[in-house]
């Protein structure tokens, strides 16, 4: 899943969910096939049992590792969400009234931009806390001078400096909501019973 990709724990889990699905599908297929069972195949049928049910258990502890690594990463956003201190706001409110006052917004917002590489992190923290209402005056300013498209590409590069505050916690909160969604990790596991049941149904009906 694409989004699994900006939390590398429970993409790593998520591979190994792959990794075992794969190498259970080769060795039942090779147990299977094998005519080192044609006289016994009691002993062929034992074994497939034991390796589904080895598949099974491996598969629950994995699934069970993913779903514990999902609460501890969104139990560690919402903390972070709501630790951010801001001890003195002063520095977003002057960059505000400063864009407020400014004939020259693309200029403005470039050295914002370059300041933004060099704060403390109680700037950071102000900064990040105000920066919808920033973007909101810079864009209004950009529109009245024409320059919106401009005024849009610094902003972005702002956001991606303060990228570790709230803002970023929000979007990795919103992506965790979409994993919770559409993201299963019995996936793998389902389709395999699927294409059996599958397999089954028209075994039957051939008889």
């Amino acid at each position: 899943m694409e989004q699994l990709k900006n939390f590398v724990t429970l993409k790593t889990i998520d591979n190994k969910i792959e990794k075992i699905t794969n190498d259970y599908s080769n060795n039942k297929r090779n147990l299977k096939t094998t005519d080192r069972y044609l006289d016994n195949e009691s002993e062929r049928t034992y074994l497939l049992q034991q390796l589904e049910e080895k598949f099974n258990k491996e598969y629950d502890e994995i699934v069970d590792e993913f779903n514990l690594e999902f609460k501890v990463i969104e139990q560690e956003i919402a903390k972070n969400a709501f630790s951010q201190k801001i001890e003195d706001d002063g520095f977003a409110k002057n960059v505000l009234a400063q864009i407020k006052a400014t004939d020259n917004i693309v200029d403005t917002l470039y050295l914002l931009s370059l300041k933004t590489m060099n704060l403390s992190e109680t700037e950071e923290a102000s900064l990040a806390s105000e920066l919808d209402l920033i973007e909101e005056a810079s864009l209004k300013k950009a529109i009245e001078k024409h320059r919106e498209a401009e005024a849009k590409s610094i902003l972005k590069d702002i956001k991606y400096h303060l990228s570790k505050y709230g803002l970023s916690d929000r979007k990795k909160l919103a992506e965790l909501q979409g994993i919770k969604r559409n993201y299963n990790p019995n996936r793998r596991r389902n389709i395999l019973e699927a294409i059996a049941q599958s397999k089954q149904t028209t075994r039957s009906r051939e008889i």
